[in-house]
């Protein structure tokens, strides 16, 4: 066999409504010996028409073909997306949906081996927590967010429903709706 296999652990997740992944993977710290050490990453998948139609631009980025390299990269720190708070700020951008008349989504995210925090041991709890606060500030940064109901696929901000034990959102019309179709009628 010619290459060496890595291996990643991956969990995905939602939370108030927003997916997300975290990564843990491993390489080599050259600065203890050449051990191996466990880096993270996580990701969130911020849906385009889930963002106001006038802050949409601060989210689906211009890209710019890099000279003499086969990638796009986009300048995300002088727009919104790039004010979520990721640990050590954005270093991930990558459109990863809206192509073919599909919905338009973002896969934004960091990775911890940027901060050079070494020594520093991290664990699945301390990197969740951070995604939930990352989440958070997304809300924050844009507070009229909308969420996809998963009843019914439409949009609608959070207090016209409630987030669901696995991080999913229902709106309230869809819960009454739904009820009155599971009522049993009284003679």
């Amino acid at each position: 066999m010619g290459c060496e296999l890595k291996k990643s652990e991956i969990w995905r997740g939602k939370y108030k409504g927003v997916g997300f992944e975290i990564c843990k993977w491993q390489t080599i710290d050259y600065l203890r010996n050449n051990e191996k050490k466990d880096v993270w990453n996580f990701y969130l998948f911020i849906v385009i028409k889930s963002i106001p139609t006038e802050r949409q631009g601060q989210f689906w980025l211009e890209g710019k073909k890099s000279e003499g390299h086969d990638w796009v990269s986009y300048d995300y720190y002088g727009h919104t997306v790039g004010e979520i708070e990721f640990h050590c700020g954005c270093t991930y951008y990558e459109k990863a949906s809206g192509f073919d008349n599909a919905d338009k989504i973002i896969k934004v995210g960091c990775d911890y081996n940027h901060y050079w925090d070494e020594g520093h041991v991290y664990n699945l709890e301390d990197v969740h927590k951070e995604v939930e606060d990352a989440i958070d500030s997304l809300y924050e940064l844009v507070p009229n967010m909308k969420c996809r109901c998963g009843g019914n696929g439409n949009y609608y901000l959070p207090e016209e429903g409630e987030f669901t034990a696995d991080g999913g959102f229902r709106s309230n019309g869809w819960v009454a709706e739904r009820a009155k179709k599971t009522e049993v009628p009284h003679d």
